[in-house]
């Protein structure tokens, strides 16, 4: 996946928000820059790259707010800022088709992503415990929802955007970095 991500990086640092856009997008490089970093890789080449982009364009305040939990992921926003997530829709067995049938597939990524990387973020990176039994089947639900929607060459949605969030994701709720699913 970090291969792919490396290859979609443009000359100025920047990443387009999905395939077939031109222009560089501050939340998709920003949210890059996020991934690299929680996963320890922030000075890698790309991730430093992205991080001046995202510098020289506004910088991480200039980024769209539905994307601070997975800044926050990084260290890059304090989590304590953000509002209380809700994944109590990952209860309804049919909620991701609603949510399809209603909207889009991106909204259905955006909802199954951002909470629950805001979820484990105000969980202090803890798995919910049994204390939370609800909040624990909620968040094994989203990580089943975002394995089975990763496209075979790892990416998700084959959209930068959502492809550096699913990495942060999957590295908050401790799944090994030799899991398949980071290839």
């Amino acid at each position: 996946v970090l291969q792919w991500i490396r290859s979609q990086q443009r000359a100025d640092g920047s990443f387009s928000s999905s395939a077939g856009v031109d222009a560089g997008s501050l939340d998709a490089t920003a949210c890059v820059y996020a991934a690299f970093v929680s996963l320890g890789k922030g000075d890698d080449p790309t991730a430093v790259a992205a991080k001046r982009y995202v510098d020289e364009n506004g910088g991480i305040a200039a980024v769209n707010v539905m994307y601070s939990a997975t800044l926050a992921t990084a260290g890059v926003l304090d989590p304590s800022a953000m509002p209380e997530p809700h994944l109590i829709f990952k209860l309804i067995p049919f909620s991701d088709a609603l949510l399809c049938k209603f909207f889009t597939p991106w909204v259905g990524m955006s909802a199954n992503l951002t909470q629950l990387i805001t979820q484990c973020l105000l969980d202090h990176g803890e798995k919910a415990s049994w204390l939370h039994p609800l909040l624990r089947v909620e968040e094994e639900r989203v990580v089943d929802y975002l394995r089975e929607y990763q496209n075979p060459d790892g990416t998700f949605g084959g959209a930068v955007l959502y492809t550096s969030q699913l990495l942060s994701a999957l590295a908050l709720m401790g799944v090994p970095h030799d899991d398949p699913n980071f290839r």
